[in-house]
């Protein structure tokens, strides 16, 4: 928690493409509040979750990041308005019900994630959607969206090799802000995505790759390929073999069930190793996670590019 004069933050967040260095996550997001307002989610880049208490207008103003990466749940119960990014803190509430939700219990089991993302898969929390803030003030919720994803304008460089360094530009920035320290796990599979953050990370870091396997169970080729990535990069890679791991193994600690429950076993043991070499660990999972919307929403901006 931050204090300053009639403000009171609590945060979880990583505040990105800053030039002072020196104020901490929790000092920017709050003179980004004192400067803008509610308007201060429009001037922040990286991935947030807080909630600001302005006793001056007696408002709790929360926020979450533009593609939801740190999570925000709340509830309604017994006249009061709770708050967390821990689901499993709020069922500690006596006023909160273990009632499931059945439609995220069904979409669960037909896509393996929930649809909806304004909701949990309990009746009585609530989520706050990616992009959205939420205002408390007078008894009275208040949910905005305040970002969308759009199609830019086309960009235009002279030469295909612009194309390129500006990319680099760009993701080289993006791992660098999400080191801040000098030793890196990687989630490294071989593949295009995990492999590029590795060399990146390799340049500004100590970095080591851990890569799940299948040796004898299905056909797999991520031991080779990865190998191949770690002797081109120069970095050192443990294999987890997953063979021995059976569905449901083990016990992770999360509220929700999700697409990778099945395989509790083997990602519980490589979250421990990445652990264990770092405090940070990087994954190329989810790049596309911008397609995750309506298959009709993707469609009709595929349409609109090729327009």
């Amino acid at each position: 928690m931050l204090i300053r004069e009639n403000l009171q933050l609590q945060a979880n967040a990583r505040i990105d493409d800053r030039e002072n260095k020196s104020l901490t996550d929790d000092e920017v997001i709050l003179d980004a509040y004192e400067a803008w307002g509610e308007d201060c989610v429009k001037h922040l880049i990286g991935d947030f979750a807080f909630a600001i208490w302005d006793e001056r207008s007696q408002r709790l103003f929360c926020a979450r990041d533009h593609f939801g990466v740190k999570p925000f749940f709340y509830t309604q119960a017994g006249g009061k308005f709770n708050f967390s990014s821990s689901l499993n803190k709020l069922r500690l509430d006596r006023n909160v019900s273990n009632t499931l939700n059945e439609i995220a219990v069904g979409d669960y089991l037909l896509f393996g994630v929930n649809q909806d993302n304004s909701t949990t898969i309990f009746r009585d929390i609530q989520r706050l959607p990616p992009g959205h803030t939420l205002t408390v003030a007078n008894n009275e919720i208040k949910i905005k969206r305040y970002w969308t994803p759009s199609l830019p304008a086309k960009v235009r460089f002279r030469d295909s090799e612009s194309y390129v360094e500006r990319f680099s530009e760009l993701f080289s920035r993006a791992v660098r802000d999400r080191l801040r320290t000098d030793r890196v796990a990687i989630s490294m599979s071989g593949g295009l995505d995990s492999t590029s953050l590795a060399a990146i990370a390799s340049e500004h870091a100590e970095v080591a790759g851990f890569t799940v396997v299948y040796d004898s169970l299905i056909p797999d080729e991520e031991r080779r390929y990865s190998e191949l990535a770690a002797r081109h990069l120069g970095i050192p890679i443990t294999h987890l073999s997953a063979d021995r791991f059976g569905l449901f193994d083990g016990r992770m600690d999360q509220a929700e069930p999700f697409l990778l429950s099945v395989m509790t076993g083997q990602f519980n043991e490589l979250l421990r190793l990445c652990a264990e070499f770092g405090p940070v660990a990087l994954t190329g999972y989810d790049g596309d996670a911008l397609m995750h919307e309506p298959r009709v929403k993707i469609r009709t901006r595929i349409r609109r590019m090729l327009r």
